[in-house]
């Protein structure tokens, strides 16, 4: 093979190396669970079947919240139960409610806060549900209830 020929490749491959960009990293991804309530339904089967196939009786359920870091942003996904829960929950005929701790100090916990999250989305749009509402002034955007963080 002619030598002039071999080494014009090798001076092409060795200029699409350097002219290509570096392979952008990944960004980071991480999740945290957060406890956000705790329930437990009276009438399971009523509430979460419309063909009433689940069996009579209660049920205990838990609500958690996400939040999900890519990269620099956040997302919350849900924003649990509201902080009255915390000293008075609620128990009634169709459920009971209750919080442990409040979805900013568990934020605070893990070094997060409103100031860092960027966009919540809430499951929740059940009106006799007490859900969080408004953990900023400044929500950018939100799903089913009118929540949000900034």
């Amino acid at each position: 093979m002619n030598k002039g020929i071999e080494m014009r490749k090798w001076i092409a491959a060795l200029a699409l190396a350097l002219a290509a960009p570096a392979a952008a990293q990944a960004p980071k991804i991480q999740l945290w669970r957060l406890d956000c309530g705790n329930f437990v339904m009276k009438k399971y089967g009523a509430w979460f079947s419309d063909t009433f196939q689940y069996p009579e009786g209660s049920k205990p359920l838990v609500g958690s919240c996400y939040l999900i870091r890519h990269g620099e942003r956040y997302m919350l996904w849900d924003t649990g139960l509201s902080d009255a829960l915390i000293a008075k929950p609620v128990d009634d005929a169709e459920q009971s409610m209750s919080l442990k701790r409040s979805l900013l100090d568990q934020l605070r916990e893990i070094g997060s806060g409103p100031s860092r999250s960027r966009l919540s989305a809430s499951a929740t749009s059940i009106p006799t549900i007490p859900v969080r509402r408004n953990i900023s002034p400044t929500p950018s955007w939100s799903s089913a209830a009118p929540i949000g963080m900034r």
